[in-house]
């Protein structure tokens, strides 16, 4: 599930912040979001590279702004769902298809 813009998304944790996965502490700035901003891509240059895998029921990100960054894409959009991407393994054969593996 991709952020399209995750730089608007840190906004709140600028400051101080612990990663208890990695026992961890760290500050996020504005420098940090600025870089992550220079990073973005605003046109998409082969969006017939791209396969969008969805769900409408993402509980971190808003699913209808990859639906629509990624309109030129094609889509698989689920209802339903969450973050993790319910059922994943039952995509292994649009995936393939899509890569053209055989």
């Amino acid at each position: 599930n991709p952020a399209v813009a995750p730089y608007s998304l840190l906004k709140p944790l600028l400051g101080l912040n612990y990663n208890p996965y990695q026992d961890y502490h760290y500050e996020l700035n504005n420098s940090h979001i600025a870089a992550l901003k220079a990073l973005a891509v605003d046109d998409l240059k082969h969006p017939e590279l791209l396969y969008l895998l969805q769900q409408t029921g993402d509980e971190v990100l808003n699913f209808q702004h990859a639906v629509n960054y990624y309109s030129q894409c094609k889509q698989r959009v689920e209802f339903g769902g969450d973050h993790s991407y319910l059922g994943f393994e039952q995509t292994f054969a649009s995936i393939v298809d899509f890569l053209k593996i055989t």
